[in-house]
């Protein structure tokens, strides 16, 4: 996952435990009950408890539409959060009836639904995701109420939409966005004296609606989501991030370099391509044995001439940094270079059509001033190549008569 285009998140490591007597469905409210070391899961209407090894009980029909629970540890008393009537409710949790009934009112604004709840342990202070109906946002409004009153007091807009929020033993908040956020399924840190967010890793699991809550127990925080009830390890890692092991990819039409990890395909973080020329995208990529990166960049199709290769707009070689995506110009090419490869330190290239024959080529590149040198003539057409390192051949990939084909030039 990417944040604002750049930042790599992380999955999160979590462990998935499976209903037992019963099935996890949409967690509309969730939290922990420490008094008895278990969970308490509502779907709206109906109130269970679940525990660590996913054991479900039943426990009542509230009649209340439940959109939050949190409990204040210090007075051992369950809040529960009406979704659609901005009412904050006492629950007794052992069978689910309720004591009284608190209308929340936030002066000087409106809102619409009480989204989340959580109880700060150290200092007994409920926090809540408010639905403000003046906003022009739909994400929600963290604040707090003081539950004899019903006075709730804003602190801020959160940047994305957090669905669920809860507190660990040392009064850090956390919360995890909802599937319809900028960034849905997610693991956040919430700061709650300013609202300010921070992505720790991203969950991903789940279907509609989210729940966390934090087990004071053994220190850990578990996530509900749809079907899914799972313990939150901690942040996880992608297998290319463990071995060091990088794939780099470009794009025909847009200028940037792309980071992906060779084992999942996840796009890992991305960098655009700097260049003292104006470019479209780039169209061929290759490390050589020294680690340097050379890159074919596709020029602007506007710009003034084009290289004699049919037309096509200009290409250059250059070497790229991938973190930075800058670029050191070697030179113009003078074929239409669709990828390229190293082999025994000699940089070798495909062409889309040559400029003579308009057919496809393979060639050499000088990595000294990107002369070209031309040494057998190829099939099909949008040609890519790669080397094999175990039997040292180079293969080369080709569209040809709308197939996709793959050959190997021993060389």
């Amino acid at each position: 996952m990417r944040f604002d285009g750049q930042t790599v998140n992380l999955p999160c490591d979590t462990t998935t435990i499976p209903a037992i007597n019963g099935f996890f469905n949409t967690p509309r409210a969730f939290t922990y009950w420490a008094a008895e070391d278990k969970f308490l899961d509502s779907d709206g209407f109906s109130l269970r408890s679940v525990e660590t090894d996913g054991t479900i009980t039943f426990i009542a029909n509230t009649g209340s539409f439940l959109q939050g629970l949190a409990f204040n540890l210090a007075e051992d008393t369950l809040y529960g959060a009406e979704r659609f009537s901005n009412n904050l409710l006492e629950i007794d949790p052992t069978d689910g009836s309720i004591d009284s009934t608190t209308a929340v009112t936030l002066p000087s604004s409106s809102f619409n639904g009480i989204h989340a709840i959580a109880t700060d342990p150290n200092t007994g202070t409920l926090y809540a995701l408010l639905i403000q109906v003046d906003s022009l946002s739909s994400n929600p409004t963290l604040a707090t109420i003081v539950p004899g009153t019903g006075i709730a007091t804003k602190i801020a807009l959160l940047t994305d939409n957090i669905g669920s929020i809860s507190f660990n033993s040392a009064g850090e908040l956390f919360g995890v966005t909802s599937d319809g956020a900028g960034n849905g399924e997610v693991y956040w840190s919430i700061d709650k004296t300013t609202g300010a967010i921070n992505p720790i890793c991203g969950l991903g699991n789940g279907s509609s609606a989210e729940g966390i809550a934090y087990n004071s127990d053994d220190g850990a925080f578990y996530h509900r989501s749809g079907s899914i009830f799972e313990k939150i390890n901690g942040v996880g890692s992608f297998p290319g991030l463990e071995s060091g092991l990088f794939l780099f990819s470009v794009d025909r039409f847009i200028p940037v370099i792309f980071r992906i990890d060779p084992f999942t395909a996840q796009t890992l973080d991305l960098s655009f391509i700097n260049s003292e020329f104006p470019i479209d995208g780039a169209s061929g990529l290759a490390d050589n044995p020294g680690n340097t990166l050379y890159v074919v960049l596709v020029l602007d199709e506007d710009r003034e001439g084009d290289n004699g290769n049919g037309g096509g707009p200009e290409r250059r070689l250059a070497i790229i940094n991938p973190s930075t995506g800058d670029t050191t110009d070697i030179g113009e090419l003078s074929e239409e270079i669709t990828g390229l490869a190293f082999k025994d330190g000699t940089l070798f290239g495909v062409t889309g059509r040559d400029q003579f024959t308009q057919e496809p080529t393979l060639v050499t590149i000088s990595t000294f001033d990107a002369t070209v040198t031309t040494l057998c003539q190829l099939d099909g057409s949008r040609n890519s190549i790669a080397l094999n390192p175990t039997d040292g051949f180079l293969y080369y990939s080709s569209n040809f008569n709308g197939i996709r084909q793959t050959h190997s030039r021993p060389l």
